[in-house]
């Protein structure tokens, strides 16, 4: 029986060698040079950060999975969907490989050539990590140019996958309008695949009205969502032209046997004689290698690798336990089948469903939760772990201690050297014999190393970078940390704890105020010199040398660019206190606030300072970082936010009666920890540049060029949000804040 099995087991083996050969020799003919091909397709794949946030963040309706990789569930079906002989290529803008090593990034990259296999593009687009800025209109202009000029198809599209949101316009949409010209001057279709964001303008907006000068390129201009792959799959193959061949030569039959023939040269074998051979040549091989085979000796070989994490999870009885978990990614989880399961976890209500998984991608271990996670002091849905990392979940404390790899072995029976060979000697006379009758082998088309860049009179589409003069609101007055400061009565007074925290969370509320008339000042504990310099080998004018800032240096740019971002906002003064900066890279760094103050030359110190500078501009509002929350964000935030709050009651215990609401910022991401929250509407279009607020708020934010945190992460993805946040600590005023900040 045993025989019988092995016997049949290398009959199927011999059959698989067989169908390999006259596939690959039909597939070769099928992919001749000469043939016809049908459409040649350029997908546009947005790899910018604002691609990392859950499809439906806008909206607080999470759909689980991140805007990329529905980005790349939309791919397969579309690829699939076109008829056909086709060619595929594909251009990536947002993603920066070469971000860690030399800091030096790329705009727009063209990733694979074209090429028939459009396998290659689905296993790129799944190792993508978006990270960087979104240039839709330089992606668009070069994959339209790319088409047009490489593409050897009769039918050429443009696909662009995207959140259309473009960090490098003057609006947040890409140029639609400004696309029309380009693609009235040529034959290629453009189809933009989109996620709608509800808070924002409509990513369908019509643009019938566009001048009729370009109605060839409106006509070529067409709006889809990521859930429609079929849908723009069924437009490429109906609106093919028709073909080339069947136009210019003069014999139609001929052309149309171009189409329809499927192998070429296989008609001259004689089907019964290959057939009779291959199971004469079978038989005789699954024979000669069971009279041949003895029982070999058993060896262990190496069968691959396996990743390993390795955890300390502190239990909330104080007990700790030391874990290796070989399956990643590694599910945690309070309830139901996890790998690691935390029961007493103390997780209610919404945050019980919490789960997160530890992840291996790109040789970089990552966390990703359904819900935020204190990761380090701040609350995060997703991280990149390092050594040392302390994540909270619920009343467990887990400790990341890295993680490792080991090989993987299984045991096998040596096969017998001459058996091996006559099987292999099999293969090539089959291959030999099919030679004979003329069956080209594959073959396949290899496109040069290195791209050609090709001339075209096509319009290229300049990126309109926002020019600081035009949003510019004012010029800033600077106290340094020993200027006597002149005081005049203000509105409103900002306080934050270092340069690009006004930016990033009080910036469309200092732009809409200070564009309704109200008098703004600022003040900023720290100058931020023991951060990054996160762009430290970035091409720029001599204000920004190329290198890696640090210290004094890095206080002094920073300072300059927190005073060219308040000159955008509105903010009249600009206060520095030039308090020490701590680092804060790891969980390692946190210090408690009573030590931050000690630094900071102590609470009592503090608090007269502040007090002193709030009843010199005597304003209505106050804005300052929270104290302490569930939405701990850094630790001298906390403690910026606990010396304004201690100066605020002891105004108030005297004299404090000016002061009319004093309210905290609140992140987006994290509104859900704030039940009484308040918020205006950062949407709203400023009358005077007829841009909404956001975009004067992400011109103040690209100042910060030193900081990804503002000029890259807060771009791309505060335009999802259509509010900005606060918590009202006190408001007494008789309108709200959305009425008190009205032009």
């Amino acid at each position: 029986m045993l025989i019988f099995i092995l016997i049949v087991k290398q009959i199927i083996s011999s059959i698989s060698l067989f169908l390999i050969i006259i596939l690959s020799a039909a597939y070769g003919q099928n992919t001749n040079p000469n043939r016809t091909l049908l459409s040649s397709v350029v997908l546009i794949l947005d790899s910018s950060y604002s691609m990392r946030m859950q499809t439906g963040t806008e909206t607080g309706k999470h759909s689980g999975e991140n805007r990329m990789q529905a980005a790349v569930k939309f791919l397969s079906p579309l690829l699939k969907g076109v008829k056909g002989p086709s060619e595929w290529a594909l251009v990536t803008f947002g993603e920066d490989t070469g971000r860690e090593d030399t800091g030096k990034g790329r705009d727009v990259v063209l990733r694979i050539p074209f090429s028939s296999s459009y396998g290659k593009i689905l296993n790129y687009s799944k190792k993508i990590e978006p990270w960087g800025l979104s240039s839709i209109d330089s992606a668009v202009a070069f994959g339209i140019n790319y088409c047009s000029t490489e593409g050897k198809g009769e039918k050429k599209a443009v696909i662009l996958i995207s959140d259309g949101i473009s960090s490098n316009t003057d609006d947040f949409l890409p140029s639609w309008r400004s696309f029309l010209k380009i693609l009235n001057d040529n034959s290629v279709s453009l189809y933009f695949a989109g996620f709608p964001l509800k808070d924002n303008n409509d990513l369908h907006t019509s643009i019938k009205d566009s001048s009729e000068k370009y109605s060839g390129g409106l006509s070529r201009l067409h709006f889809y969502t990521v859930t429609q792959p079929a849908a723009i799959a069924m437009e490429i193959n109906r609106n093919r032209e028709p073909l080339a061949a069947a136009g210019k030569n003069k014999n139609t039959a001929d052309a149309a046997d171009i189409r329809n023939t499927k192998y070429t040269g296989i008609k001259r074998i004689n089907p019964f004689f290959l057939i009779i051979t291959f199971l004469l040549l079978a038989l005789i091989f699954s024979f000669l290698y069971f009279a041949l085979f003895k029982k070999g000796k058993t060896e262990k070989i190496p069968v691959g690798t396996r990743t390993f994490a390795r955890l300390k999870i502190i239990h909330p009885s104080g007990s700790k336990e030391l874990r290796r978990i070989h399956k990643l990614p590694a599910v945690i989880s309070s309830q139901g089948d996890a790998d690691v399961l935390l029961p007493e976890s103390g997780l209610k209500g919404k945050r019980r469903g919490t789960i997160c998984k530890i992840e291996y991608f790109n040789n970089t271990p990552f966390i990703r939760s359904n819900i935020p996670l204190t990761i380090n002091g701040v609350e995060r849905k997703q991280k990149k772990l390092k050594e040392e990392d302390l994540i909270l979940f619920g009343r467990y404390r887990i400790i990341f201690y890295g993680t490792g790899s080991e090989n993987i072995y299984k045991t096998r029976r040596k096969k017998p050297f001459l058996a091996c060979m006559l099987n292999i000697a099999g293969f090539f006379v089959l291959v030999l014999i099919l030679l004979l009758f003329n069956i080209k082998p594959l073959t396949e088309t290899v496109h040069p190393e290195k791209l050609k860049q090709t001339k075209t009179n096509t319009t290229k589409i300049k990126e309109k970078n926002i020019p600081p003069e035009k949003f510019r609101y004012g010029k800033v007055k600077i106290y340094n940390p020993a200027d006597s400061i002149k005081y005049f009565k203000a509105d409103m007074v900002f306080f934050h704890a270092h340069p690009d925290d006004e930016s990033l969370d009080f910036g469309a509320l200092m732009a809409r105020a200070s564009r309704a008339g109200k008098k703004i000042v600022t003040v900023l504990f720290t100058d931020g010199e023991s951060g990054l310099d996160q762009y430290p080998a970035r091409i720029v004018n001599s204000t920004y040398p190329p290198h890696d800032l640090k210290g004094k240096n890095l206080s002094a740019v920073r300072a300059g660019e927190a005073e060219r971002a308040m000159s955008v906002l509105g903010s009249a003064v600009y206060i520095r206190l030039g308090l020490k900066n701590h680092p804060y890279n790891s969980v390692a760094q946190i210090l408690p606030r009573q030590t931050v103050l000690k630094d900071w030359g102590g609470e009592k110190k503090l608090v007269k300072k502040i007090t002193e500078i709030i009843r010199g501009f005597h304003p209505s509002v106050i804005v300052a970082p929270d104290l302490h929350t569930a939405a701990y964000e850094h630790f001298e935030h906390e403690a910026a936010g606990y010396i304004v709050r201690e100066a605020v009651s002891r105004i108030n215990s005297m004299d404090g009666k000016f002061i009319k609401g004093y309210i905290v910022s609140v992140d987006p991401l994290q509104r859900e920890v704030y039940p009484g929250k308040i918020r205006i509407n950062a949407m709203k279009i400023d009358q005077d540049l007829d841009v909404p607020y956001r975009i004067i708020q992400r011109a103040a934010l690209k100042q910060h060029i030193t900081q990804r945190d503002a000029s890259v992460i807060g771009v791309e993805i505060l335009p999802d949000f259509k509010y900005e946040y606060y918590f009202p600590e006190k408001w007494k005023l008789p309108v709200s804040l959305e009425n008190y900040v009205k032009k």
